[in-house]
């Protein structure tokens, strides 16, 4: 059965159910209660919204005056770009870099190093500081250069511009120069993060010993007991550390010059140096270096660039290395493939009025073509008059045709 009644008092409806279908003593009862409840409301007020015509200019005002800054910004940027190209072009002249301006080639390297910012480091070579006295610091100042140059490369590393170019003014001119306590605390803790894996079996830390108005010094600790300054170590040691801690402080996108890289290092040090200088370009750092020595020219000729001093100033240029051999063993003049089979043959009569063919076609005369050959006159006069096979005597063509001839090779898959 089913019974309901209504409470005014408090607004709610109830029902009773009485489940008794089977006529046992047991009876259950269910019961339900619907009640209203009044929603408590916040009290509602009316609002407007306003619109000021002085407030909505005012904001237009900032909105035009933060586009206009930002557009003078690109366009300053832009103009500084465009002064620092020319800086460079002006660095680049070739007249600039003679033989009578050789300070010229720093001028030029700083001004990349300017253009640049942090992303430029340049390693001197060891003997250039010495030999280029011009500086107003003097001889003394480049004989311990090496401070100077970690000191610099972690001023461009960590200061900003503006703190960077002072600190800099003023290490150029040796007056009044000075780091504070915290600087100098900074300088050590960012030298011992940075110390190169190959020194940590020999020190324990390293410390810079500053005074005002000079260089700070940094001193080496070594682990059993002894201290030695950077400066008073050799030159191929002062080099190695100073080439170790700027290549730990490389990041992807960095330009490293380096200068005549490990001069004074032996020949399996120089190919060690060169391996690791080729492995940082395979992690995005763009290296420039130059050399003089064979053990640090790379075997990707296309990476190599010949630097020659002319009349008028410099010349850069890219050569393969056939066009190389060639000049070593005499110019464009000789065909090699047709002197190989005609000396594979036996027949050095033939191969010697080739190679004059190819002299008296090449050179003016047979004085310049002696000269660039690095031959005597008689020697090339007697490949014409050759009555005797014996006579025949051209020893780099001959070395490259022998060689040839023993490995069965064709001379173009040879070179």
């Amino acid at each position: 059965s089913l019974s309901q009644s209504f409470n005014t008092e408090d607004n709610s409806l109830s029902f009773g159910y009485v489940y008794n279908y089977i006529n046992l003593n047991d009876t259950e009862r269910l019961s339900f209660q619907l009640r209203y409840i009044k929603p408590d409301l916040a009290p509602f007020e009316a609002k407007f919204i306003t619109v000021n015509e002085t407030a909505i200019k005012r904001e237009i005002t900032k909105i035009n005056k933060a586009t206009k800054e930002s557009c003078d910004r690109i366009t300053s940027l832009l103009n500084e770009i465009d002064e620092r190209a020319n800086r460079l072009k002006e660095a680049l002249t070739g007249e600039q870099l003679t033989p009578e301006n050789n300070g010229t080639f720093y001028k030029f390297v700083r001004e990349v190093q300017r253009c640049v910012g942090s992303k430029c480091s340049f390693l001197r070579n060891e003997s250039s500081d010495i030999i280029f006295k011009s500086d107003e610091r003097g001889q003394e100042f480049y004989r311990n250069d090496k401070s100077y140059i970690i000191l610099e490369t972690y001023l461009n590393k960590v200061y900003d511009k503006a703190d960077k170019e002072d600190l800099l003014k003023q290490i150029k001119t040796e007056k009044d120069f000075s780091l504070t306590d915290a600087a100098l605390c900074e300088f050590e803790e960012y030298l011992n993060s940075n110390l190169p894996k190959f020194e940590e079996d020999m020190y324990d830390s390293i410390s810079v010993e500053h005074s005002k108005g000079k260089i700070p010094s940094i001193v080496l600790h070594e682990k059993f007991g002894e201290t030695v300054a950077l400066n008073s170590t050799s030159a191929g040691r002062r080099w190695y550390f100073t080439y170790y801690f700027m290549k730990n402080t490389l990041r992807p996108g960095d330009l490293f010059i380096v200068d005549e890289p490990a001069a004074m290092l032996h020949p399996i040090a120089q190919k060690e140096v060169m391996r690791e200088l080729l492995e940082l370009q395979t992690n995005g750092i763009k290296v420039i270096y130059s050399t003089h020595s064979p053990y640090l020219v790379p075997d990707d000729w296309n990476s190599v660039h010949f630097v020659t001093m002319e009349q008028h100033g410099t010349a850069v240029t890219q050569e393969n290395c056939n066009d190389l051999l060639k000049q070593v063993i005499g110019g464009d003049i000789f065909n090699l493939q047709e002197i190989l089979e005609k000396y594979q043959k036996g027949d050095k009569e033939a191969t010697a009025n080739r190679c004059y063919r190819s002299v008296i076609d090449c050179y003016k005369s047979i004085e310049t073509a002696a000269d660039e050959l690095n031959l005597s006159v008689e020697t090339i006069e007697s490949w014409r008059k050759n009555i005797s096979s014996k006579k025949f005597r051209c020893p780099k063509l001959e070395t490259i045709i022998t060689i040839a001839s023993k490995t069965n090779s064709d001379i173009s898959e040879l070179l």
